[in-house]
């Protein structure tokens, strides 16, 4: 594989120290193995050179051993992965089960022995990429060495080329997780079954000297009787009685407070995670939400006093103290200990006695028709690249389209509502400021930021007549915004829907730095981003809006940054989706900078490519979809002023180029313009001559309140006069999104305020 002799002595050497490591029982390999040729390929298939003795051959079953002469980017996997010389012409991919943080799970079907098995793909690229191959090793290694009747059993796992493959039984009924969103909470008699059956598994597992460390409903299989099979090794490790872990790992909302700081800790600590696990069962919830980080966890953690709901038995709930005991050393931390608990008595611990009867809550909701979309939890279907396809040879499944799929009535809904919002006239009340941005509102007229005032502020906006219902057709909410009332006690939701006005929600968590960037950013929120869409479509809200941002200059915005935000904005669009809301996708460039027209148009159109090449990708359906983009304009600080027939030219040059004509409506930010600029604007895109097959209007936040906001100044009495501001403002683009606004001259005041800032963030 272009490597010189010496290196080809180097790999055999290496080969025959690793096959008599295998025999003394030392299965995993040293970091120095890895050597620089590992990622040298040829463009063609090769033939590695081997032995004739080392064949495979009626004498020799077995094929090649010492006298390999292995590639690197194969040997590092060796031997807890073979590699395979014939590819597995007998295996047929059925369909797509889950995506893994590197690649699918996928079912498949061994036709020689009439068998369905899941095989987890994992790329050899991402595994040294996020430097995890010790950690896949030791994956199998602990996979291969444990038997019992509640762990998923590993089948096989071997190397291609580009991948590893590991193969476990398939357990058709799903994960735990999905059901329990589906039933709520479960009756206590099942929750002693799933305790025995996980406790039995742990128990086994500790005295093995494994500890888990990613015990959670999502990683619990079922079978066809609904009892449990713990699976996903891919955190666990070698962890023997007295030794202690320090990595903080796991799922957040699981791991124990001596986790959650970073150690020392123990088995104890799969036992906290049992603790959560079972109290989730028996009450449907958790008894704290999960934080942004391990800190903000540790500090709620360490003040939750973890009382037990009245609703539970004295049994259960004394089960559940001794198992959320913050100290580890007085934590119920064994398997006897556990099987002695007041909630067993009269129990057996065998594992076939506990599997004769079946769990009829799991078997009732296997039929539901939620199930499939529950389980899917808004991921995204994963595309098999062709090196998955080609390592597995025998596929009649392709992956090419949407799974699962939107049906006729769901892509129908999200038209619908996309539809309305741009209806001829109607634009957006984008009123979804973040705390910190009211904050700085507010202190601009001196009025203090709290959640009195916001209300009163939003409420201003909101009570405006029905002058309104012919100019607003969305608005979008902060989540404070959305579960708040006027005084009269009226819910705001109720008030705006009342108006006939669709429903929005800001469903992102704001921007972070991307890391191998010159200062750019990516947008946070995908986690947990499927269950706050179903919660918010059951709350009343029909679309969401998603900010990404990016910056023009000398070296930006980069290729990675743009790729990276483009994947962003499909991944959430999808998850929308499937919960039937309409995605408003916003790749907003900011201002920020000295550049000129024409670099803006190229910069937008670059981004704009992105997108919906993303968007394709993740098979968005675009007639349920909204762009709310940036107006084609030059730097705040460039010097060549343009006009706004120039602005519209670019800017609807630039949409013609990227953006398909499926796609529903755009709906342009106002991006630091003063509101009469972006008025101006705005009707000018509207009456440019070139065609426009979408709905060009406005989604202003600043360009719309400005006036009202400065009129207010946090008093009643100006309350009617703000509200006017408002309207006014309202009207103006409603004819603007038509180009029938007439420019009065006036820009005065706050409507010929620039609301520039910069690197604005929200």
């Amino acid at each position: 594989m272009g490597g010189d002799g010496s290196k080809n002595k180097e790999s055999a050497s290496l080969v025959k120290k690793r096959s008599l490591s295998y025999h003394q029982g030392f299965l995993s390999l040293p970091a120095q193995l890895v050597h620089h040729s590992l990622f040298r390929r040829s463009a063609q298939h090769r033939e590695y050179p081997v032995s004739e003795q080392s064949r495979p051959s009626d004498s020799n079953p077995e094929g090649p051993r010492l006298e390999w002469t292995l590639p690197g980017f194969i040997s590092i996997f060796l031997p807890e992965f073979p590699h395979r010389f014939t590819g597995h012409k007998h295996l047929q991919i059925l369909g797509f089960v889950a995506k893994g943080s590197f690649g699918p799970i996928l079912k498949v079907k061994d036709t020689s022995k009439d068998e369905t098995y899941s095989i987890k793909v994992l790329p050899k690229a991402e595994v040294l990429r996020h430097a995890v191959l010790q950690q896949s090793k030791e994956e199998v290694i602990i996979q291969r060495q444990v038997r019992h009747p509640f762990l998923l059993s590993l089948r096989d796992c071997w190397q291609s080329q580009s991948n590893l493959f590991i193969m476990c039984d398939y357990c058709s009924t799903g994960d735990l997780y999905t059901y329990w969103t589906l039933k709520g909470r479960f009756d206590e008699r099942d929750v002693r079954v799933f305790a025995a059956e996980l406790g039995s598994a742990l128990g086994f597992l500790h005295d093995f000297g494994i500890i888990h460390r990613d015990v959670k409903m999502e990683n619990i299989l079922l079978t066809d009787k609904g009892h449990l099979r713990l699976t996903d090794f891919g955190l666990s490790r070698r962890l023997e009685r007295g030794d202690r872990a320090f990595t903080i790992c796991g799922t957040i909302q699981y791991m124990a407070p001596e986790v959650l700081s970073g150690g020392p800790y123990s088995h104890a600590a799969d036992w906290w995670s049992l603790g959560i696990l079972l109290y989730a069962l028996a009450t449907g919830g958790f008894p704290l939400p999960a934080e942004a980080d391990h800190c903000d966890m540790l500090t709620s953690v360490s003040e939750c006093p973890y009382d037990m709901p009245a609703s539970l038995s004295p049994a259960l709930a004394f089960l559940l103290m001794e198992l959320l005991f913050k100290i580890p050393t007085r934590r119920l931390r064994c398997l006897e200990l556990f099987q002695s608990q007041k909630f067993f008595h009269g129990m057996s611990f065998d594992s076939q006695l506990l599997q004769k009867s079946p769990i009829e809550p799991i078997l009732e909701l296997k039929n539901h028709p939620d199930r499939p979309e529950r389980s899917m939890r808004g991921k995204s279907p994963f595309s098999l690249s062709q090196s998955v396809r080609s390592d597995l040879l025998c596929w009649t499944f392709r992956m090419t389209h949407q799974f699962p799929p939107l049906t006729t009535e769901q892509k129908k809904e999200l038209h619908e509502i996309a539809l309305r919002i741009v209806s001829p006239g109607k634009g957006i009340l984008a009123a979804d400021e973040s705390i910190g941005s009211m904050g700085k509102r507010l202190n601009q007229i001196g009025v203090e930021n709290n959640e009195e005032n916001r209300r009163l502020y939003r409420q201003v906006l909101f009570t405006a007549d029905d002058r309104i219902d012919n100019c607003i057709g969305g608005v979008i909410f902060f989540h404070e915004t959305l579960y708040q009332n006027s005084d009269d006690g009226v819910p705001f939701v109720k008030m705006i829907k009342d108006k006939g006005i669709t429903i929005g929600i800001k469903v992102d968590k704001g921007v972070v730095p991307l890391p191998g960037t010159n200062g750019e950013t990516t947008t946070q929120g995908l986690d947990g981003l499927s269950e706050r869409c179903a919660q918010y479509k059951k709350d009343g809200a029909d679309f969401a809006k998603w900010r990404c941002v990016m910056k023009i200059s000398n070296t930006t915005p980069s290729n990675l940054c743009i790729k990276e935000n483009a994947t962003v904005l499909a991944r959430y669009a999808s998850i929308c989706q499937q919960h039937g809301i309409v995605p408003i996708v916003e790749p907003e460039i900011l201002p920020d900078g000295d550049h000129d027209l024409k670099r803006c148009q190229f910069v937008t159109e670059r981004v704009l490519a992105e997108v919906y090449k993303a968007m394709f990708d993740h098979h968005v359906y675009l007639e349920g979809t909204l762009l709310k983009p940036n107006m084609v304009t030059p730097g705040h600080s460039c010097p060549t002023k343009y006009s706004a027939e120039e602005v519209a030219m670019a800017t609807v040059t630039a949409l013609r180029r990227t953006v398909p004509p499926a796609v529903t409506g755009v709906t342009f930010l106002s991006g630091g313009q003063s509101e009469e600029e972006a008025s101006i604007n705005l009707n000018a895109i509207n009456n440019c001559p070139l065609v426009k097959p979408w709905a060009l209007t406005f989604s202003f936040g600043r360009a719309l309140q400005a006036s009202a906001l400065k009129t207010w100044r946090g008093q009643r009495e100006n309350e009617a006069a703000a509200t006017e501001e408002f309207i006014k403002r309202a009207e103006i683009n409603c004819l603007a999104s038509q180009g029938k606004y007439t420019v009065c001259g006036d820009s005065s005041g706050a409507t010929g305020l620039s609301h520039y800032l910069s690197s604005y963030a929200y």
